[in-house]
């Protein structure tokens, strides 16, 4: 569980296509938010979700991979 902490999000993800148990290990909402928090902190996410446990953190950060993606393809595309 420790390599995974430390991986960015996207790789957990990757991670989690190798076989059933890195899946299952993937799979705790306790490591997502962690990967939330780390990596969204100043994006969309409500700082009254970082109180809560029952929040589905990973959607939430497929969610926030998403919206920063596209923010970022937009100010590419404003600054060039």
């Amino acid at each position: 569980m420790k390599i995974l902490e430390s991986l960015p999000g996207v790789d957990i993800a990757r991670v989690s296509c190798v076989d059933s148990e890195f899946r299952n290990l993937a799979s705790d909402n306790h490591l997502w938010k962690q990967k939330c928090l780390g990596e969204f902190a100043n994006s969309v996410i409500e700082q009254t979700e970082f109180l809560f446990d029952f929040v589905g953190w990973k959607p939430k950060f497929v969610e926030c991979w998403r919206l920063n993606n596209r923010n970022a393809r937009i100010r590419q595309r404003v600054f060039w």
